[in-house]
């Protein structure tokens, strides 16, 4: 049956390209043109072959888990979501029920394979154990993308670096720093609410939902970035705008998302960013802004911000830019700290890379308040 269809496929083509026309253009005889005298089969013979090559491109990995006698669902994790039949987290809960007698599972992002560990043990063995084996977060990310020098951007030793690094700045001790900040920023929202109490616009009532999201971004503004907003000031609501339109959910955007995670390196090429171009430079302007008015006006400030500041101090001055894992560490040391865990001998994480570069400040500073903001969100909607 396959090659009898093959065979008419075969006469189908020999049939279309009998009608084909072959000429010079008259402009430069060295261009030629195909052409069959119909716009409409014109057309398709360019379309058909593309649509084709998109088809196999997107599907030619489609038995991957398969090969691995890995139990999986062939259903891409993101389409849905797409399509807005559903979350995505409730498209990974769906596959998450799915294999409930099975310790792990494969699944898509889009063309991506992906591996659900659902075992405990496993998962354990992953986070802890053996967390060494496991580095980065590995989704796709464009070079120029404003989250690309994150620990989500970030791979291999270049990514172990920047973990090891960071991972002392979210201490109980450096969070407990910034306590009068976050207390500041309580004070303006009691100051901003008594406001909105004594004037007419009580009458409408207090929306509990943006009071809740402005506090939680006077927070990430003092404690990030280093910003003390005065409430309902110009620049706070600008910088409310920006978040705003940074993480606000758009087809296109999703459609960016799905075209980097499908072919990575053409949007690194092509410099297609999932990111708002808006915010990135919002961001990036912001970041030099307060690196400049620290240096020249000698200011220290328990935040974030400051703690990634002196981190960038010391790798221009050559300091601690050596970092060893040391051997034989416990698996409970482990747990307070994965990047220490190591089966094998001391080994020294290091890099010719800048960690701590204007950029890599301005990504940090901006993960940080993707966290908060999305964060809170969440518990919005579901309050």
């Amino acid at each position: 049956h396959s090659q009898l269809l093959l065979v008419e496929v075969r006469s189908k083509i020999c049939s279309v390209c009998s009608q084909l026309v072959l000429f010079r253009c008259r402009s430069n005889v060295t261009d030629m043109a195909v052409t069959t005298g119909s716009i409409f089969v014109d057309v398709l013979i360019a379309v058909v072959p593309a649509l084709y090559l998109v088809y196999w491109y997107i599907t030619n990995n489609n038995d991957y888990w398969d090969k691995r006698g890995v139990p999986n669902v062939k259903k891409g994790l993101f389409w849905g979501t797409f399509l807005g039949k559903q979350s995505q987290a409730d498209a990974v809960l769906e596959i998450y029920k799915q294999f409930p007698d099975e310790k792990y599972a494969g699944l898509f992002q889009f063309k991506r394979p992906v591996l659900m560990v659902r075992d405990p043990v496993l998962i354990n063995k992953v986070l802890v154990k053996d967390f060494t084996y496991f580095q980065d977060r590995g989704g796709p990310i464009v070079k120029k993308d404003i989250f690309s020098k994150t620990l989500f951007g970030l791979r291999g030793q270049v990514w172990r670096a920047l973990r090891y690094k960071l991972t002392p700045t979210f201490t109980t001790g450096k969070l407990r720093g910034m306590f009068e900040q976050i207390s500041k920023s309580g004070d303006n929202m009691v100051d901003k609410l008594k406001e909105h109490l004594s004037t007419k616009e009580m009458a409408r009532g207090v929306d509990p939902k943006n009071f809740l999201f402005e506090f939680t971004l006077d927070v990430i503004a003092s404690c990030a970035f280093g910003l003390q907003f005065q409430p309902n000031s110009p620049d706070f609501n600008k910088f409310k705008s920006i978040v705003e339109k940074m993480f606000k959910f758009s087809p296109l955007r999703f459609i960016r998302f799905g075209f980097v995670t499908i072919a990575p390196k053409i949007s690194d090429f092509l410099n297609i960013s999932v990111s708002s171009s808006e915010a990135a430079e919002y961001f990036t302007n912001l970041t030099k802004a307060t690196i400049k008015y620290r240096k020249e006006n000698n200011v220290q400030r328990n935040d974030y911000f400051q703690m990634l500041l002196s981190l960038k101090e010391q790798e221009e001055s050559g300091k601690d830019m050596s970092h060893v894992v040391p051997a034989h560490v416990t698996e409970d040391d482990a747990v307070i700290d994965q990047m220490h865990y190591t089966q094998e001998d001391d080994q020294s994480i290091d890099t010719s890379e800048k960690l701590f570069s204007e950029e890599a400040l301005t990504s940090n500073t901006v993960v940080f308040l993707s966290a908060g903001y999305l964060k809170q969100s969440i518990a919005n909607s579901t309050g």
